[in-house]
């Protein structure tokens, strides 16, 4: 993983011992004080559903890897609480005029027109 990815993550498990305020031990992590950070975050931090599902993507992958890889927990906590469901952003395409506009070449004012025949038995050089 890159350094950064890892820091990161360790940024994101700060901010959830901020939230905590205390070490915890492994009998003391629950479903309930997850979905307890979550809401604080969406209710009383104000922040985007990007923002938490970040720092909740993070909290599973730590979840995760206490549970199945070093078995430091005894629940399956990462298996009960998710991303939240963010709002899709709607990007309007172009119509087909407005395509057509941007693909027209660009009218030729006189003073273009005066400034290539003057360049042109140059070589057109710079």
């Amino acid at each position: 993983m890159p350094k950064r990815t890892i820091q990161e993550h360790y940024n994101n498990f700060g901010y959830f011992k901020t939230y905590i305020g205390k070490e915890i031990s492994a009998d003391e992590m629950t479903t309930e004080l997850f979905v307890g950070w979550i809401m604080y975050m969406i209710e009383e931090m104000n922040y985007t559903p990007g923002t938490v599902n970040i720092r909740v993507r993070t909290m599973r992958a730590f979840l995760r890897y206490y549970y199945e890889d070093k078995a430091w927990i005894h629940e399956a906590i990462h298996k009960r609480f998710k991303p939240i469901k963010a709002p899709i952003d709607v990007v309007e395409a172009f119509t087909v005029e407005e395509y057509r506009r941007l693909m027209r070449p660009k009218q030729r004012t006189r003073r273009l027109e005066s400034a290539m025949w003057f360049r042109y038995p140059q070589g057109l050089r710079n």
